[in-house]
């Protein structure tokens, strides 16, 4: 009955952290609750590829694997470490599975096609209302500089020790409190600023997206046989505008330390609030505390075991 929220964490932390009610026991239900969030979801793999293929090319997919075994670790650790502290039992009961079967591969292109019309569909339009947001704030002039840039800053001194101190970086996490999404847009916004919102023509447009989905694509395929086969195949792919950016403002170890954050601070406002509605929120505060002090440890450990 654990592990079927656990799975369930790696597509989206807030209905695995909801599966959790099917589990009788308190106790258990809130060790595993406060495990899902450390299951990779989704929404930060967009996160991990960019920084990857951007600072260690050829081993990018070993870079992204090796983060989801880090995070199946620490909930692993962390469900471990409740259930001593808790004293919680075993729990009572099995939970016959249904046969699983490797299913064919025209079902596996229409549902990834389906969940990804969905997922564009439902998480596009909060990714392009915060980043708008973004861009306002950092275009909106007070005390000579922007709102986003002062509070960014205010919080850089912060995160120096971790190897990333510039204020763009360490600002793209606060708008990842709302949606891991965001913060690839964000860095988009703060490193190539009027760049990233010029208007262009449509011709121009389409091209641009023709020549993205091929990045994606080349990359895709350069992790999969990075991971199962040899990797010298196919030519990396040209980094981005975005990627040469960021590897002029941060240092590889400096990057690894980002990435280990993201993985395990707070996941997003929606999965504290299942959080709030299963555990309740005297627990939920404690995740929040808990994941971001484990978040900023592991992330300096990283940097200095670079």
């Amino acid at each position: 009955k654990a592990f079927i929220p656990l799975v369930l964490g790696f597509g989206c932390n807030v209905p695995a952290v909801y599966a959790t009610r099917a589990m009788p026991h308190h106790l258990q239900r809130m060790r595993v609750a406060l495990a899902v969030p450390f299951m990779a979801c989704g929404a930060r793999l967009p996160v991990f590829t960019l920084f990857a293929f951007a600072f260690f090319p050829e081993r990018a997919a070993l870079v992204v694997f090796g983060l989801y075994l880090l995070g199946v670790a620490v909930g692993l650790l962390t469900a471990l470490i409740l259930g001593k502290a808790l004293k919680s039992g075993r729990g009572e009961g099995a939970m016959e599975l249904p046969p699983y079967r490797f299913p064919p591969l025209r079902l596996l292109l229409r549902l990834s096609l389906a969940r990804t019309r969905s997922f564009v569909q439902g998480a596009g339009g909060p990714i392009l209302l915060a980043v708008l947001v973004i861009w306002g704030l950092l275009h909106l002039p007070l005390l000579g500089q922007s709102p986003y840039s002062l509070l960014a800053q205010a919080l850089t001194p912060l995160f120096q020790p971790l190897g990333f101190g510039d204020w763009r970086l360490v600002g793209a996490l606060v708008p990842g409190f709302v949606a891991k999404e965001v913060v690839v847009g964000a860095l988009g916004v703060s490193f190539l600023g009027g760049e990233a919102m010029a208007p262009v023509g449509l011709l121009e447009g389409l091209l641009a997206l023709v020549e993205g989905m091929k990045s994606a694509f080349l990359g895709t395929l350069q992790g999969l046989l990075a991971l199962f086969g040899p990797a010298s195949l196919l030519p990396p792919p040209e980094p981005t505008p975005l990627q040469a950016a960021l590897k002029g403002a941060v240092s590889p170890e400096g990057a690894l330390a980002y990435l280990v954050f993201v993985l395990l601070y707070t996941p997003c406002v929606a999965t504290l609030t299942a959080l709030r509605q299963v555990v309740g929120p005297r627990w939920a505060a404690f995740a929040v505390a808990y994941q971001l002090l484990l978040a900023y440890l592991l992330a300096f450990l990283a940097s200095r075991l670079w």
